[in-house]
């Protein structure tokens, strides 16, 4: 069975932010700005594309795509959580 990397890549991607907008809106940084969602789709898109490129780039060093996909996930969360913190709902 084979798996096309890229389409399982930007479905658990869009799944995730979703979700996360939602408990990071509502829970994490307890803030209601009218146009907090503008500026998380903004961040979440440019480090999604990060992401992307940095997991395609670790896969040709890896074995198992998940690798890539953990390690790159680990570093943009860090920055992604940052850039929510001090930018999105500030």
């Amino acid at each position: 069975m084979t798996f096309n990397y890229s389409s399982i890549f930007w479905a658990s991607l869009v799944i995730v932010s979703l979700n996360s907008y939602v408990i990071q809106k509502k829970y994490v940084f307890k803030k209601s700005k009218r146009n907090s969602f503008k500026k998380y789709l903004m961040v979440s898109l440019s480090l999604a594309l990060f992401e992307y490129l940095t997991s395609i780039f670790l896969k040709t060093y890896f074995e198992f795509n998940v690798y890539a996909f953990l390690i790159a996930g680990f570093f943009t969360f860090i920055v992604r959580f940052l850039m929510n913190k001090n930018i999105v709902f500030k």
